[in-house]
């Protein structure tokens, strides 16, 4: 298991201790439901359209781009459970998921190991006593982590998703 970046550079590279962390994660309870909604810069941007929002656990995570120059990283998820208030434009057309995208910006300390396919993940969001919010993804051969000065729905849409695997 590798660092993506070294530990001198802008990332801030990672410690075996991160990798223990995240361990612990896969065995450790899911988190509220609408916790990980606090965290964002405008929380609006989900709670408008749910009553109680996605378990981010709960929603597979199938996109990752890390940009370097602007130090951010952006997650996307998605979920079969729908909005309860979906935006008028998405009611013209049958939908059955429902996608979103995080930016996590001013990320460092990055620190990635194996990538399987996309799938659910144990998920965790939390804030850290000196203001930033630290996140982790793991499952199977999977771990993404890192912290960040904050985190923003970048999009939303929804989808009729093929039935068939």
């Amino acid at each position: 298991m590798v660092p993506m970046k070294s530990p001198t550079d802008s990332w801030g590279g990672s410690t075996p201790a991160s990798l223990r962390l995240s361990l612990a994660l896969t065995k450790r309870s899911s988190m509220l439901a609408d916790s990980w909604v606090r965290f964002l810069s405008e929380p609006s941007a989900i709670m408008d359209l749910y009553d109680s929002p996605p378990e981010l656990n709960r929603c597979g995570l199938y996109y990752v781009h890390i940009d370097e120059r602007a130090c951010s990283v952006t997650l996307g998820f998605e979920t079969s459970y729908l909005p309860a208030r979906p935006h008028r434009e998405w009611q013209a057309k049958d939908f059955n998921t429902f996608q979103f995208y995080l930016q996590f910006d001013a990320a460092s300390q990055l620190y990635v190991t194996g990538w399987n396919a996309p799938a659910q993940k144990a998920v965790l969001m939390s804030g850290r006593d000196d203001g930033r919010l630290r996140f982790s993804a793991c499952g199977p051969g999977s771990l993404i982590e890192f912290t960040a000065a904050q985190v923003g729905v970048t999009r939303t849409r929804t989808y009729l998703a093929s039935a068939a695997p």
